[in-house]
């Protein structure tokens, strides 16, 4: 999924990009959890 917004052989990426991808993650609803997002499951929803 990373892959989205960095492609292979991106040399160069900033912090500030790594932790919207990773919020993006955290949100992204996945059909393995009823489509609700880590994030979700995680704090209990």
């Amino acid at each position: 999924m990373i892959r989205r917004f960095l492609p292979k052989g991106t040399k160069q990426t900033t912090a500030s990009a790594v932790a919207k991808i990773e919020t993006w993650m955290a949100q992204y609803p996945r059909k393995m959890f009823k489509y609700q997002a880590p994030l979700q499951m995680y704090r209990g929803g």
